[in-house]
C-alpha cells in the first residue's frame, strides 16, 4: 500500500490530475488513503490482539504508511486544486488527528508537512 500511495503521489506531482482518471481510480485511491489515515486498512490490523502494543518495527512501518497517505492527499489536492475541496474536507479530519498534542513529534511534523505541501502545490496550480 505504501508503494502505491508513494508512486501516485510522485505521478500526481509530476504529471498532474490525468493519472487519476477515470474517476473510479480517484475514488478508490481516496478511499485507500482514508482507510490508512484512520488505521482501518487491512494491512494495519492485528487480527490476533487489538490491545497488544506494537513492536518498534511495526510502529515504524505504520508511521511510514500514514506519511505516504498524507503525502498522497497533499499531492492530489495540489493536482486538482479547488476541485479537490469536497474530498479534502472528508480527508482533513483523518489527517488532523495526527496533529493532536498527545501524538509523537514525527507524526505532528508529517501532518504539518503534508498540509504545507498542499498549500504550496495549490498556490502553484492556481497561477
Amino acid at each position: 500500500m505504501q508503494a502505491v500511495l508513494e508512486e501516485f503521489s510522485d505521478l500526481l506531482t509530476t504529471c498532474g490530475a490525468a493519472v487519476i482518471q477515470p474517476s473510479s481510480v480517484f475514488a478508490d485511491l481516496c478511499k485507500l488513503a482514508l482507510e490508512v489515515l484512520q488505521r482501518r486498512h487491512a494491512s494495519q490490523r492485528d487480527e490476533d490482539d487489538d490491545e497488544a502494543p506494537q513492536s518498534d518495527a511495526l510502529a515504524e512501518w505504520d508511521a511510514a504508511l500514514i506519511r505516504s497517505a498524507q503525502d498522497f492527499v497533499a499531492a492530489v489536492a495540489g493536482a486538482l486544486g479547488p476541485d479537490f475541496a469536497p474530498n479534502f474536507a472528508m480527508l482533513l479530519p483523518a489527517m488532523a488527528r495526527y496533529y493532536e498534542p498527545q501524538r509523537e513529534s514525527a507524526e505532528r511534523a508529517g501532518t504539518i508537512g503534508a498540509l504545507a505541501e498542499w498549500c504550496v502545490l495549490s498556490k502553484w496550480r492556481s497561477r
